[in-house]
């Protein structure tokens, strides 16, 4: 009964083996091509090649002149207060200034420096 089983095991061992076998000489017969050819000729390489030059197009080499950009523009009142207002009242944007160089400010009037002071 113990021959029995290694015969089995021998049989289903050797069956994996021909299946495995068989599949990778499939796989390299229809996949084949497919990798062996060079990566430059490749259909991905074609693809990132095209997105390079499109972006390097776009950036780079369609660069418009600076005042045609500026022609280009274009800010709505909406967007003018919005920034005007965006950390309060002018006021309140001055006390702020003021608090945050108020130090600079009586460092540079200690050391007779209106110019300073002024700025």
């Amino acid at each position: 009964m113990d021959t029995k089983w290694k015969s089995r095991l021998f049989v289903v061992g050797w069956f994996l083996l021909v299946a495995f076998g068989l599949n990778g000489v499939l796989t390299l017969v229809s996949e084949g091509p497919y990798y062996m050819k060079n990566y430059f000729q490749t259909t991905e390489f074609n693809h990132q090649f095209e997105d390079f030059l499109e972006q390097l197009s776009i950036y780079e080499l369609n660069q418009l002149p600076k005042e045609q950009v500026k022609d280009l523009i274009t800010v709505s009142n909406h967007e003018l207060e919005e920034y005007r207002y965006r950390y309060g009242e002018l006021s309140s944007q001055l006390e702020s200034i003021q608090d945050q160089y108020i130090h600079r400010i009586e460092e540079a009037l200690a050391n007779d420096n209106q110019t300073v002071a002024d700025a």
